[in-house]
């Protein structure tokens, strides 16, 4: 008789196999073209000893990684977008690479896979702010109902006390009342038009900028700017819990810790 046993166990586990857990249950493949998902910067072959998550790579997350001895870290945004021609160490990217080489740090990232992907950042905001029936919408986002009919005003309140906010920026009558409401994490302004055409009142997501703005006016559609941070480090939790269940069906036991990190924006 033939038992299944357990390849990986304390100690023994590779970074590179934790990854592989990683992407199956946050696949590369659903990752905007443009995008750079995936491995950042480090090794796949060294011992894993614990994972960190983040929404950035900062100096904050290293010392935190220090801490409790990870050394594997899993952010939401990479690292890099584009291809580097040279490597600067004053400069911020730079200060990144070479803290995750003297640490022995590895960096991976999982962007917009995680924003489109069932239970990533874009159903977490989606569950947040309250929707019914919520359904994908311009392939990224989420839209939805709300339970019953309320005003732009009384959801600006509701969502500065449940993300803790001392402010949102907001486009629209106050006293509007909103019954559909489209959702998309991070910087979302570019769909604006999507949400109109899909029947939102009301568009909640965050980096809204100028000529969105006036946009919005025009397609007769509210918008609620929340902030980049808000709307995506809400998910660092939800993927925690699907990073754990993932690697303990695969016999793997090492610390997963969350970086929450800070929004640098402050308003006065």
């Amino acid at each position: 008789m033939h038992r299944k046993v357990h390849l990986f166990y304390f100690g023994m586990t590779k970074i590179g196999d934790v990854l592989r857990i990683v992407e199956r249950v946050v696949p590369e493949a659903l990752a905007e073209e443009w995008d750079n998902s995936g491995l950042q910067v480090g090794s796949l072959d060294r011992s894993a000893t614990g994972i960190i998550l983040s929404l950035d790579a900062d100096i904050a997350m290293f010392d935190r990684a220090r801490e409790v001895g990870a050394n594997i870290a899993i952010t939401h945004h990479p690292l890099f977008f584009n291809p580097i021609k040279r490597l600067n160490l004053e400069t911020p990217a730079g200060r990144i690479i070479e803290r995750a080489v003297i640490d022995k740090m590895t960096l991976y990232s999982a962007h917009t896979n995680l924003d489109v992907m069932n239970g990533g950042v874009n159903d977490t905001l989606a569950d947040r702010v309250g929707l019914l029936n919520k359904r994908p919408f311009a392939n990224i986002g989420r839209i939805g109902e709300v339970a019953s009919i309320e005003t732009l005003e009384s959801i600006a309140v509701r969502m500065k006390s449940d993300f803790s906010l001392p402010h949102v920026a907001i486009v629209g009558d106050l006293m509007r009342r909103i019954t559909r409401i489209a959702v998309c994490g991070g910087s979302g302004g570019s769909l604006v038009k999507d949400a109109a055409e899909n029947g939102a009142d009301l568009l909640i997501t965050g980096d809204v900028k100028y000529h969105a703005a006036k946009d919005a006016e025009l397609y007769g559609i509210a918008v609620m700017d929340i902030g980049h941070f808000a709307s995506e480090s809400i998910v660092l939790p939800v993927l925690a819990a699907i990073i754990k269940e993932a690697l303990g069906k695969e016999g793997i036991d090492i610390g997963l810790h969350i970086h929450r990190g800070r929004d640098p924006l402050k308003v006065y």
